[in-house]
């Protein structure tokens, strides 16, 4: 059976320092930057999570990959740096 692709959806992973998985969340691309999500926009919540990275995946209409992320936070949630990957090449770090 073929598996469907992905089309316009944000897949996000968090996890604690040791590498344990805390949260995945799927949501669409417009909810993603039109939203407001506890995971993405609160320093408190991934504080109170122990929640010191966040993977994500970004595809387009077409299902295609358009951009991998790795975020850091600090202990007390706020963001530390990351590295963000498109698929035209580009990469933007501030670690």
């Amino acid at each position: 059976m073929r598996q469907r692709r992905k089309t316009e959806v944000v897949e996000l992973r968090a996890f604690r320092a040791d590498g344990t998985l805390v949260e995945e969340l799927e949501m669409s691309v417009e909810d993603y930057y039109e939203g407001v999500h506890d995971l993405i926009d609160k320093d408190e919540y991934r504080a109170a999570h122990g929640i010191a990275v966040i993977e994500g995946r970004v595809y387009d209409p077409a299902g295609k990959l358009d951009q991998e992320f790795l975020n850091r936070y600090s202990d007390s949630g706020a963001y530390a740096g990351g590295r963000t990957a498109f698929a035209d090449g580009t990469v933007n770090e501030d670690w």
